[in-house]
């Protein structure tokens, strides 16, 4: 298994998957999740029903728990995107990012 599974048009990350992917600690995924409840997002809610990505959509980004879909226990990789370029001073794909 791959630990990706598309469902629903979205991409779907098993932990280790994230882990190697993103180059990050495992508790790093947690301490997004944690800070995505700290300013507000309404955990599993699509970002058009969560009044937080709605009135401050230059926020910190919502970032759901992980959960079960289509086979596997894990994330919505384009969260994890988000919460990494939000937090990595590092560069991805040429563009350098310093908003900590």
């Amino acid at each position: 298994m791959s630990g990706v599974v598309v469902v629903d048009g979205a991409q779907w990350w098993t932990t280790a998957y994230a882990v190697a992917q993103l180059r990050v600690e495992r508790d790093r995924l947690a301490d997004w999740v944690r800070r995505s409840r700290q300013a507000g997002h309404v955990p599993k809610a699509a970002p058009l029903e969560c009044p937080r990505c709605r009135s401050h959509p230059d926020g910190f980004p919502h970032v759901d728990p992980p959960v079960r879909r289509g086979g596997i226990y894990g994330y919505v990789g384009e969260q994890l995107l988000a919460a990494e370029a939000h937090t990595s001073e590092g560069s991805r794909g040429g563009v350098l990012r310093t908003d900590v």
